[in-house]
């Protein structure tokens, strides 16, 4: 098999509510990923998706999933910018007057054991491992 899912969201907080989650954010978004394979041991050797909110956050996730259908082999990165417009990042600490402005990591293993690496840093410092 080989094929390709493509998806344009035009309505994040429509997703939202299908999760049965609630409507707290609004925005767009774009998933693609390309599957080849048999379907028992289906691979998405290409997984991309974008969420931009209509309050300025963006996510991106990209890489693949060795096997989709035993939910292993899965290597993903993320990238979380958290700015909104006017520049201002997401509060995190009123104490300290600490703004949080971006996530970025990687998630890989498998369903039941994976293992996830985060760093927070703003998009011009050096990144710093802080949760593995």
């Amino acid at each position: 098999m080989d094929a390709v899912l493509t998806i344009d969201l035009t309505s994040f907080g429509d997703l939202l509510e299908l999760l049965r989650l609630r409507r707290e954010a609004e925005g767009k978004g774009h998933v693609s990923m390309h599957f080849s394979g048999q379907f028992d041991a289906l691979e998405a050797d290409s997984v991309e998706a974008t969420v931009e909110l209509e309050s300025g956050e963006q996510a991106t996730i990209s890489g693949q999933i060795a096997n989709v259908t035993a939910a292993s082999g899965i290597d993903l990165t993320f990238d979380v910018s958290l700015k909104r417009e006017g520049g201002a990042g997401v509060s995190v600490d009123n104490t300290f007057d600490l703004e949080l402005e971006a996530l970025r990591g990687r998630v890989s293993g498998t369903r039941t054991a994976s293992r996830l690496m985060i760093w927070f840093c703003p998009p011009t410092s050096p990144r710093r491992n802080l949760v593995r």
